[in-house]
């Protein structure tokens, strides 16, 4: 789990130095001792950006709140 989480901090900098200002790694999903569904996993993104965040900041510097999707195959819904 450990090198999960660090593996996808590396893919998000965009450079040594500096990692991005649009994308994150947020580990609590992998850090949890059980399977935990995807629609929690939503809810917990929700609340992180929505409410711990105050949602997405746009060009203007205004926090806007955002709807969280799960865009998915049906082989990935079927299950």
């Amino acid at each position: 789990m450990y090198y999960r989480i660090q593996m996808c901090q590396l893919a998000v900098q965009t450079s040594k130095w500096e990692t991005s200002k649009w994308i994150a790694v947020d580990p609590w999903e992998a850090i949890q001792p059980d399977y935990v569904p995807t629609a929690k996993v939503l809810d917990h993104f929700d609340h992180e950006i929505n409410t711990v965040l105050g949602g997405v900041e746009d060009v203007n510097g205004k926090r806007t709140k955002v709807r969280i999707s799960l865009l998915a195959g049906a082989d990935l819904i079927q299950t």
